[in-house]
């Protein structure tokens, strides 16, 4: 709880995404839903979901699991970190920020502005912040919440569905 601001809503624990490394799960931030998935659901439930660009990657001594989401905007891909941890607003790269053309500003001058960001044709809304950081972005629990997504571990594979697009 140290790492969190005061006031923050007490968190019991911290789950890994190496946890699920061999499984299949859909995450609903929205309803603070987590489902492990066996393959006769998982079939159902990627149905009328969208497969989303992805890469995993097991950081430098493949102790860690992260999920890179590909974000495209002036046919160029952008690898944004899915990150439920980021409880700020998401964050881009200085280098990315320019590619958008937002002006360079120094550090204590940015400020949280709603961005747009097209994930398999829907358009997403989330404040976004201009960070120092090694990748193209990283998404936050904010943007997450907005969808619901399925990742199968073991293929190395997500689909999301807008929440708002759900009968």
């Amino acid at each position: 709880m140290g790492l969190l601001p005061k006031g923050f809503k007490q968190i019991d624990g911290v789950i890994s995404l190496k946890t699920f490394e061999k499984r299949k799960i859909t995450l609903n931030l929205n309803e603070n839903r987590l489902v492990l998935e066996p393959q006769e659901s998982f079939d159902k439930t990627i149905k009328g979901k969208h497969l989303v660009e992805s890469r995993f990657a097991n950081g430098s001594n493949g102790s860690e699991l992260n999920i890179f989401i590909g974000i495209s905007r002036n046919d160029k891909i952008w690898w944004f970190l899915f990150d439920t941890g980021n409880i700020a607003a998401a964050k881009i790269s200085e280098s990315t920020a320019l590619e958008r053309g937002m002006p360079k500003v120094k550090p204590e001058l940015r400020e949280k502005e709603k961005l747009e960001f097209m994930l398999n044709g829907e358009q997403i809304s989330t404040p976004t912040i201009i960070d120092n950081i090694i990748y193209d972005g990283a998404l936050s629990f904010d943007f997450i919440r907005q969808s619901e997504y399925t990742i199968s571990f073991e293929d190395k594979a997500v689909w999301m569905g807008l929440i708002n697009s759900k009968n």
